[in-house]
């Protein structure tokens, strides 16, 4: 499988701290590959979806709502980030530093 030439970034607002983790199962059941919590909002990156986007998050509303057993959808919100190699990023920064004379 090659990677796509973006991810779509998916952030939900969880509904409560009780829910956090039950919210990070369903963002990862609906293809992320992995969750980053920020406070109560949580992040998935997932490859382009094969469906019209409008499609994709409101299904992905009645998903997470569902899964977490909720009257109310969490809030979501979405962008697009352009994939990029952070393996080769990450090295950037790496170069000899003088720490002491």
């Amino acid at each position: 499988m090659t990677a796509p030439d973006r991810w779509l970034v998916l952030t939900a607002r969880s509904p409560s701290d009780e829910q956090l983790g039950l919210l990070a199962d369903g963002l990862l059941a609906l293809g992320g590959l992995s969750v980053i919590e920020e406070g109560e909002y949580l992040t998935t990156y997932l490859p382009p979806p094969a469906e019209e986007l409008d499609d994709f998050i409101a299904g992905a509303e009645l998903f997470l709502t569902d899964w977490l057993m909720e009257d109310l959808a969490p809030e979501l919100t979405w962008r697009w980030q352009d994939a990029e190699d952070w393996e080769r990023e990450w090295k950037r920064g790496l170069a000899p530093r003088r720490v002491t004379d």
